[in-house]
Protein backbone atom coordinates (compact mmCIF):
# COMPACT_ATOMS: atom_id res chain seq x y z
CA UNK A 1 0.00 0.00 0.00
CA UNK A 2 1.39 2.83 -1.04
CA UNK A 3 1.48 6.53 1.00
CA UNK A 4 -0.90 9.63 -0.68
CA UNK A 5 0.55 12.93 -0.48
CA UNK A 6 -1.64 13.95 1.77
CA UNK A 7 -0.58 11.04 3.95
CA UNK A 8 3.57 11.77 3.16
CA UNK A 9 2.69 15.71 4.19
CA UNK A 10 1.21 14.58 7.70
CA UNK A 11 4.17 12.53 8.35
CA UNK A 12 6.31 15.12 7.61
CA UNK A 13 4.52 17.69 9.83
CA UNK A 14 4.58 14.82 12.91
CA UNK A 15 8.61 15.13 11.95
CA UNK A 16 9.02 18.64 12.32
CA UNK A 17 7.30 19.07 14.83
CA UNK A 18 8.70 16.31 16.91
CA UNK A 19 11.92 17.70 16.21
CA UNK A 20 10.25 21.25 17.18
CA UNK A 21 9.68 19.59 20.47
CA UNK A 22 12.86 17.75 20.81
CA UNK A 23 14.82 21.23 20.14
CA UNK A 24 12.42 23.25 22.66
CA UNK A 25 13.33 20.09 25.39
CA UNK A 26 16.99 20.44 25.00
CA UNK A 27 16.63 24.66 25.04
CA UNK A 28 14.78 23.98 28.30
CA UNK A 29 17.26 21.29 30.21
CA UNK A 30 20.31 23.25 29.06
CA UNK A 31 18.53 26.31 30.77
CA UNK A 32 17.73 24.31 33.74
CA UNK A 33 14.02 24.62 33.30
CA UNK A 34 11.65 22.10 34.65
CA UNK A 35 10.35 20.53 31.33
CA UNK A 36 7.22 18.94 33.03
CA UNK A 37 6.08 22.38 34.34
CA UNK A 38 4.25 23.09 31.19
CA UNK A 39 2.87 19.43 31.38
CA UNK A 40 1.59 20.19 34.68
CA UNK A 41 -0.08 23.28 33.93
CA UNK A 42 -1.59 21.82 30.35
CA UNK A 43 -3.15 18.93 32.72
CA UNK A 44 -4.21 21.72 35.30
CA UNK A 45 -6.38 23.64 31.86
CA UNK A 46 -8.06 19.95 31.26
CA UNK A 47 -9.10 19.59 34.47
CA UNK A 48 -10.61 22.73 34.53
CA UNK A 49 -12.39 22.32 31.41
CA UNK A 50 -13.87 18.86 32.41
CA UNK A 51 -15.11 20.29 35.58
CA UNK A 52 -16.68 24.01 33.61
CA UNK A 53 -20.03 24.43 33.26
CA UNK A 54 -19.72 25.35 29.98
CA UNK A 55 -19.26 23.09 27.35
CA UNK A 56 -19.65 22.67 23.46
CA UNK A 57 -18.03 20.98 21.10
CA UNK A 58 -15.47 23.93 20.09
CA UNK A 59 -14.09 22.75 23.97
CA UNK A 60 -14.24 19.58 22.89
CA UNK A 61 -11.86 20.06 19.94
CA UNK A 62 -9.69 22.32 21.80
CA UNK A 63 -9.35 20.01 25.09
CA UNK A 64 -8.38 16.91 22.99
CA UNK A 65 -6.07 19.30 20.87
CA UNK A 66 -4.42 19.91 24.47
CA UNK A 67 -4.28 16.43 25.39
CA UNK A 68 -2.03 15.84 22.56
CA UNK A 69 0.21 18.28 22.99
CA UNK A 70 0.88 17.22 26.63
CA UNK A 71 1.17 13.95 24.74
CA UNK A 72 4.06 14.48 22.24
CA UNK A 73 5.70 16.65 24.78
CA UNK A 74 6.05 14.34 27.47
CA UNK A 75 7.02 11.23 24.62
CA UNK A 76 9.37 13.94 23.69
CA UNK A 77 10.77 14.33 27.48
CA UNK A 78 10.56 9.93 27.85
CA UNK A 79 12.78 9.70 24.58
CA UNK A 80 15.04 12.08 25.79
CA UNK A 81 18.76 10.74 27.33
CA UNK A 82 19.35 14.12 29.06
CA UNK A 83 15.96 14.32 31.00
CA UNK A 84 16.00 11.24 32.80
CA UNK A 85 15.42 13.15 36.21
CA UNK A 86 11.85 14.16 34.44
CA UNK A 87 11.04 11.21 32.87
CA UNK A 88 9.05 9.31 35.63
CA UNK A 89 6.92 12.40 35.56
CA UNK A 90 6.74 12.51 31.86
CA UNK A 91 5.12 8.99 32.39
CA UNK A 92 3.07 10.04 35.02
CA UNK A 93 1.93 12.68 32.93
CA UNK A 94 0.55 10.11 30.08
CA UNK A 95 -0.66 8.02 32.56
CA UNK A 96 -3.03 11.50 33.86
CA UNK A 97 -3.83 12.32 29.60
CA UNK A 98 -5.91 8.70 29.73
CA UNK A 99 -7.89 8.80 32.72
CA UNK A 100 -8.43 12.77 31.36
CA UNK A 101 -9.33 11.63 28.19
CA UNK A 102 -11.86 9.05 29.41
CA UNK A 103 -13.17 12.08 31.49
CA UNK A 104 -13.44 14.26 28.77
CA UNK A 105 -15.12 11.74 26.25
CA UNK A 106 -17.72 10.67 29.12
CA UNK A 107 -18.17 14.62 29.63
CA UNK A 108 -18.61 14.65 25.72
CA UNK A 109 -21.08 11.57 25.76
CA UNK A 110 -23.47 14.10 27.97
CA UNK A 111 -23.35 16.47 26.28
CA UNK A 112 -24.34 14.62 22.93
CA UNK A 113 -27.44 13.03 25.20
CA UNK A 114 -28.62 16.52 26.57
CA UNK A 115 -28.25 18.29 22.58
CA UNK A 116 -30.07 14.67 21.43
CA UNK A 117 -32.53 15.59 23.97
CA UNK A 118 -32.77 19.02 23.34
CA UNK A 119 -33.21 18.93 19.35
CA UNK A 120 -35.74 15.71 19.87
CA UNK A 121 -37.35 18.41 21.97
CA UNK A 122 -37.93 21.06 19.76
CA UNK A 123 -38.34 18.53 17.04
CA UNK A 124 -41.83 17.45 18.82
CA UNK A 125 -42.59 20.92 19.93
CA UNK A 126 -43.01 21.81 16.17
CA UNK A 127 -44.72 19.21 14.91
CA UNK A 128 -47.07 19.88 17.69
CA UNK A 129 -47.58 23.66 16.20
CA UNK A 130 -48.24 21.93 12.87
CA UNK A 131 -50.79 19.22 14.56
CA UNK A 132 -52.68 23.12 15.97
CA UNK A 133 -52.64 24.80 13.34
CA UNK A 134 -54.54 21.87 11.22
CA UNK A 135 -57.08 21.64 13.79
Amino acid sequence: MSDTPDKGRELQQYREQMRQLHQSLDEKLARGDDPTAELRDKLQQVKTVIEASEYNQEVYNRTTDLLSEITSVAIAIIQNDKAKAYQQQAFKATQEVSKLSKALNKRHMQYARALQKQQQAQRAEKSNRRSAEKA
